[in-house]
């Protein structure tokens, strides 16, 4: 039982500069060398349906918001991601701008085997450190890893404490983590705790980290929660999408829960044929209400990909925490947050049945 994981159906779910490679357009093929970079960006590269309804249906049970996205199906425009950080100019840039980017500089585990968890602990974690390093400086305060998994379109949920867990891809628009409807910094911690992925870096115990990550948090730094997702298939099978959220302005909050995606200025993205040599970061939380953060995604098909291999592919989330203490207009942690009207408990039941209804709707 998980609790707090928007949408999905309950499924629980350094960056160096930009390298530049081919971008596949409407027809699959690379645009011709006078495009320009603004024009291609707002012309999508195709339509694709995505499915909002357990995003609503999680919305609605735990913040009494009907309709928070508009329609529970929609037809959207799919843009090149590619592009826009071409526009931006740096993967920081992006990051800082957009809350999502594509990296190269991540070393792949050797031979594409992500099930080995000892070897993701020994090899694969010391370069998320340094792209985590690359990225916040002398900032980064503390940094714990966790929810390994490996997805894949004929995979089925399954794990245990000595391997990779296993999932299916998710294709219904979710967050993986709902971080602000914890009741405090503890019930999230445990939750980072029960998952977290050991690091080779030595130094103090992960019992010393925890708590002093915990202090830190409590004390107002500045945390967030990345996603580091890596393709693992050839072709362009079921990319990973990520909504570009910008947020209806109107006083209050500007961020999940507390406002609703501007459909005007929010826009689909995915990184046409992403390779096992990259990885795309996106951020799923982040304390501070000016960082683009908790970014909706899924799973799509892609016209480009229909003859492709099935998709499979690795993620792990890191949890970082900042030398920095956000400022009260900011804070999205603060102890007076919009809550959910559901325990942790009765999210995690909610989760279940949604999840059981979905299975038996498809049986």
């Amino acid at each position: 039982m998980v609790g707090f994981v928007a949408g999905a159906g309950g499924a629980s779910l350094g960056l160096g500069l930009f390298g530049g490679r081919a971008i596949e357009v409407m027809n699959c093929r690379p645009p011709s060398i006078g495009c320009r970079i603004r024009d291609q960006e707002e012309t999508p590269l195709f339509k694709s349906a995505i499915d909002y309804s357990a995003a609503n249906q999680y919305i609605e049970a735990h913040y009494n918001q009907r309709t928070y996205f508009e329609s529970d199906s929609v037809e959207e425009p799919i843009f090149d991601g590619r592009l826009l950080q071409a526009r931006c100019g740096t993967v920081n840039s992006m990051l800082t701008s957009n809350g999502f980017a594509i990296v190269e500089s991540i070393a792949p585990m050797e031979g594409n085997d992500y099930s080995d968890l000892h070897a993701i602990e020994q090899n694969y974690i010391p370069e998320l450190e340094r792209a985590l390093l690359s990225r916040y400086g002398e900032e980064l305060q503390h940094s714990v890893f966790w929810n390994p998994m490996l997805r894949g379109e004929s995979y089925e949920i399954a794990g245990d404490s000595s391997s990779v867990a296993t999932a299916n891809i998710a294709s219904l628009v979710h967050i993986d983590t709902d971080v602000g409807a914890h009741a405090d910094v503890n019930e999230f911690l445990d939750i980072v705790q029960m998952n977290q992925v050991s690091s080779n870096r030595g130094g103090s115990s992960w019992v010393d980290d925890f708590e002093q990550t915990r202090k830190a948090i409590q004390e107002g730094r500045r945390f967030a929660v990345v996603n580091f997702w890596r393709n693992l298939s050839s072709g362009g099978r079921a990319p990973l999408a990520i909504m570009g959220t910008r947020y209806q302005s109107g006083g209050g909050d500007i961020a999940f829960p507390d406002s609703r995606p501007d459909t005007s200025r929010s826009h689909w993205y995915i990184f046409p044929n992403s390779t096992d040599q990259e990885v795309i970061v996106f951020y799923q939380y982040d304390r501070d209400s000016r960082q683009p953060s908790d970014l909706w995604h899924c799973a799509i098909q892609s016209p480009c990909g229909v003859n492709s291999e099935p998709r499979r592919s690795f993620d792990i989330r890191a949890l970082v925490v900042l030398n920095e203490v956000v400022k009260n207009g900011y804070d999205r942690f603060r102890e007076d947050r919009t809550r959910p009207g559901l325990s942790f408990e009765e999210s995690g039941c909610f989760c279940d049945e949604q999840a059981e209804e979905r299975k038996n709707r498809n049986m």
